[in-house]
């Protein structure tokens, strides 16, 4: 997957609604507390977003490594009641359980965008195999009046919130089929995958004791001969439920099928998915009359299962004909484009309009509730949270980005929500508007710059004869939040690198396990303290860039812990990047041999974040920089690498990228090619066939770039995009490896792919930031005269000023990011003055090595 793709459940990591960074959503918020009142020699921890209970220590007590763990559901109001049943009975039985800490810890499990495979779990219990039968007997003959959430990955045992499945005990991780997943052993003691999925996957028949068997035979072999429809692919899926496209059986007529899931995603009202769905039906009914809405012809419940039957509109979401139809390329004319939006804003205005008309909130208003036809015919299509327009009812779920901060009336959200929309067409980039709404003053200079003035007009006498809302908000957020944007771009590269040092240091938090605000990774194991998402990046680009009085004596924040405790070795997310910023600041020397001792090279990755590349050239920089502790294991890092990569050029089809590919591999074996001696001719023509294999996996876009394309979609960034692989040749070719001619095209092509209008993100990885390194390493190696970043090239919309210094919307664009991958601290990286000194790679010295 390109590494740029966002956690579907980012809200989880959002905090409070007015944060300005991502907090840990396992950490506790001062939330309601369950509390089960174990007895004296029980132990209680809190870890990994789960409280732990385990009896007095005894081999007796001691549960296996596997087994048939026990899950139970609930629902709000009768959490604490099952946690009091479940907790006392495992007391007095002396077995293991967990439970989930808090109200909103609960909450999130079964929130709308809650992974699916662990969805509804509230207590997890661990019994002994002699313990198992028993036990599910006794829960459900306590709990059998209690209700629950399905869990999708589990049997059920009898009719209560009571399931279970075979799996792992404590945690262990493996390598299998190049994959590092959960393991547990199989009936030979090897290891095997401990499967974690949405649905129910039987274990082996010698593992399935004779109680269970009906109850596994009724799981699997569900089905109803009596639905309806024949159902022929999903479109949608998420907690709540599934959307598939069907054709009725009576007749093959073709209609949109839209599941609930009951006791799922329970909101403040006390409505759960079930009873959004009537609520979306009966509004669609009162709108049967307003063309540009989607008939509902029926609701139906078949088993546990909810759908409501509706009409199948052709075409595909405003969202995706925005991503598909944008011209982000500088080469693409916008004229087109435009009147094509602006028809499309016309009609959904309308639209709007009359749904209003009918005396109906739509209360969810957004880009990917809105199909779009071939013709541009406008329709809306989710109305689950509709509602009267003079209702009372509290608002309990929204897009982030289409909500307005400002007090106002369901109309007047509606209408912020549209032109929020409208916008979206013309500047891309929401959900900034989560942070502050100032940005629409610089979006509306965007609009004006790129799609001129008659555009821009449109847009802003429509926000007038809608009632002002964005300009409103404007002046609200203006005066009632932390942080602004930017009135005016930085004029330099030098001024935007000092005000991001700025932002940088200003937003550091001492004693804190995560110093700096960084993505959602950095909640992963050691991501507070690693290259990608952690500390050690941030700590590494500052060093850099020392444009502050007294950075050279400020001390790295490193959790020297987290850092002992992490199993990865790998460049942006283990152990070798960390080194590396250890060794290169000169700081806790002495925990660098601990961290690159028996370093694993067994991955069969080649690219430069989590592969051998990334471990090798790592090793490599350390060797080369003093530290000759490194040097045997660094020289068998190479052979591994040589060997894995070889073995990629013959796959089917190896990732062709920078940080994930065999980019990577080859911009690590060019630059030990300085060092190789002997080896170097066979390096060399290694690198070659790396870089044409890379290069092959490319493909044209329709703006004629050279792009990587995957699941459908073109990728131009850095990270595992084109601009990657154009990266490694430019500095495949600074290295010495003399390289085919027809190779200068290919730096062309590519450089198209960095001429872009705008981007969602400002980042390295996935964003501007490394458009704009990789184009100026290009330009570089094809003579072009580049001289400094142009600061220009940042939509500066994207950098927030949060007091005494700016800093990057990043991830997600919900919060403010600091982190070397998505943040701030990549952006540094791009904006350095000397690219020869390559300052943006995470190894010890790069411009020594």
């Amino acid at each position: 997957m390109p590494y740029g793709n966002y956690l579907r459940n980012i809200e989880a990591f959002c905090g409070d609604a007015d944060g300005l960074y991502y907090s840990d959503p396992h950490e506790l918020h001062g939330e309601i507390a369950f509390v089960a009142n174990v007895e004296a020699g029980w132990r209680t921890n809190y870890s990994n977003g789960w409280t732990h209970c385990s009896p007095p220590a005894d081999a007796a007590s001691r549960p296996p490594d596997q087994g048939w763990k026990i899950h139970i559901s609930s629902v709000p109001e009768q959490c604490e009641d099952v946690l009091r049943i479940v907790s006392d009975y495992c007391i007095k039985t002396h077995i293991n359980f967990k439970y989930l800490p808090d109200r909103g810890a609960f909450s999130r499990a079964n929130a709308k965008y809650a992974p699916r495979n662990s969805s509804g779990k509230f207590i997890t219990i661990y019994p002994r195999p002699s313990q198992l039968h028993e036990t599910l007997r006794a829960l459900e003959s306590m709990l059998t009046s209690f209700d629950g959430p399905y869990i999708l990955s589990d049997v059920r045992w009898g009719s209560g919130p009571v399931f279970l499945r075979y799996g792992g005990f404590v945690s262990r991780m493996a390598m299998l089929d190049g994959v590092v997943t959960h393991a547990i052993t199989d009936a030979d003691g090897r290891l095997a995958e401990d499967q974690r999925l949405p649905y129910f996957v039987p274990p082996a028949a010698d593992r399935v004791p004779d109680f269970l068997k009906a109850s596994i035979s009724k799981r699997v072999d569900a089905g109803d001969e009596s639905f309806p429809f024949i159902v022929d692919t999903a479109l949608h899926f998420s907690n709540c439920g599934g959307v598939y496209l069907a054709r009725r059986s009576a007749d093959l007529t073709e209609v949109v099928l839209k599941e609930a899931r009951a006791h799922v995603a329970v909101d403040r009202n006390g409505d759960d998915a079930v009873a959004r769905l009537g609520n979306e039906y009966r509004a669609l009914a009162a709108l049967a009359s307003v063309d540009g809405v989607a008939d509902a012809y029926r609701l139906l419940t078949v088993g546990d299962h909810t759908f409501m039957e509706m009409e199948y509109i052709h075409g595909v979401s405003l969202y995706e004909w925005v991503a598909a139809n944008y011209p982000y390329s500088e080469r693409f004319d916008v004229a087109d484009y435009a009147a094509q939006a602006v028809r499309i804003g016309q009609s959904l205005v309308a639209i709007v309009e009359r749904v209003h008309g009918i005396g109906i909130a739509i209360t969810d208003l957004q880009p990917r509730n809105i199909m779009i036809g071939d013709d541009l015919a406008v329709s809306l299509i989710d109305f689950e949270l509709a509602m009267p327009l003079l209702s009372d009812n509290v608002r309990t779920m929204a897009t982030p980005g289409f909500i307005p901060r400002l007090r106002c009336s369901r109309q007047q959200q509606d209408r912020y929500a549209l032109m929020r929309t409208i916008v979206h067409m013309f500047s891309p980039l929401t959900p900034l508007p989560a942070i502050t709404d100032e940005i629409w003053i610089r979006q509306r200079a965007f609009i004006l710059q790129v799609f001129g003035r008659e555009v821009a007009e449109w847009v802003e006498l429509l926000d007038g004869k809608l009632g002002g809302l964005l300009s409103a908000s404007v002046v609200h957020d203006r005066e009632s939040l932390r942080v602004s944007i930017p009135s005016a771009g930085v004029d330099s590269a030098q001024n935007l690198t000092s005000e991001l040092i700025g932002g940088i240091v200003r937003s550091h938090r001492s004693g804190s396990g995560h110093p700096y605000p960084g993505s959602p990774h950095q909640f992963d194991e050691n991501g507070g303290v690693n290259i990608a998402s952690g500390s050690l990046g941030v700590e590494l680009m500052l060093s850099r860039h020392t444009a502050l009085p007294g950075r050279q004596a400020h001390t790295p924040a490193v959790n020297v812990a987290a850092a002992r405790e992490t199993s990865d070795y790998s460049l942006l997310f283990g152990r070798l990047g960390m080194s590396c910023a250890l060794h290169e600041m000169g700081h806790h020397r002495e925990l660098i041999g601990d961290l690159i001792a028996d370093v694993a090279l067994d991955s069969p990755d080649v690219g430069l974040g989590d592969g051998l590349a990334g471990i090798a050239l790592g090793l490599h920089s350390l060797r080369c920089t003093g530290y000759t502790a490194a040097d045997a294991t660094a020289a068998r890092a190479m052979k591994q690498l040589e060997a894995a990569s070889y073995s990629q050029l013959d796959s089917e089809s190896p990732k062709p990228g920078l940080f994930d590919g065999l980019s990577g591999a080859a911009v690590a074996l060019a630059l030990v090619l300085k060092h190789s001696g002997r080896e170097g001719e066979k390096h060399r023509k290694l690198v070659i066939q790396l870089l044409d294999r890379a290069v092959a996996q490319l493909v044209e876009a329709p703006d004629g770039s050279l792009q990587v394309r995957e699941n459908g979609n073109f990728y131009p960034y850095l990270g595992s995009g084109s601009a990657g692989v154009g990266l490694a040749v430019a500095m495949c070719a600074k290295a010495g490896v003399e390289l085919d001619d027809s190779l200068n095209s290919v730096l062309a092509r590519i450089r198209l792919a960095c001429a872009v209008r705008t981007c969602l993100c400002p980042g390295l990885m996935d964003g501007m930031a490394g458009l704009v390194l990789a184009d100026r390493q290009m330009a570089a190696a094809l003579g072009v005269p580049t001289g400094i970043a142009p600061a220009a090239k940042f939509d500066m919309f994207t950098f927030i000023d949060s007091g005494g210094g700016m800093m990057t919307s990043g991830y997600g664009s919900r919060r403010l990011v600091a982190d070397y991958s998505t943040g701030s601290a990549g952006v540094l990286a791009a904006l350095a003055p000397d690219l020869t000194r390559h300052s943006w790679l995470p190894i010890a010295h790069p411009d020594e090595v």
